[in-house]
């Protein structure tokens, strides 16, 4: 099914970001990252998920779903509810714009 498609790109994304900005480092343990390298990171983030947009035809349910499953995801890795907001809205932005 094609939500189906959109909630497995939304961990394979939420993989790739634990990969690159881990939660235990969001937490405040081990050496912090810098904010231009979490908003760098991030970036990257949207872009992928407007590049599948692109290439899928995300709608608004399938926009939806994917962040739904985006968000739970992100909770699911253990990342604090300020970071999980912020990286929602940014993908969520990213994925209403032309």
């Amino acid at each position: 099914m094609f939500f189906d498609a959109a909630k497995n790109f939304a961990v394979d994304l939420v993989e790739q970001l634990s990969k690159d900005i881990p939660s235990n480092l969001m937490a405040g343990q081990g050496k912090p990252l810098t904010v231009n390298r979490i908003t760098r990171l991030l970036e990257r983030t949207c872009a992928k998920a407007c590049e599948y947009r692109d290439q899928n035809g995300l709608g608004m349910f399938a926009r939806a779903v994917f962040a739904n499953k985006f968000k739970w995801a992100l909770r699911d890795r253990g990342y604090s509810e300020e970071f999980v907001a912020t990286a929602v809205e940014a993908v969520l932005v990213s994925l209403s714009k032309k």
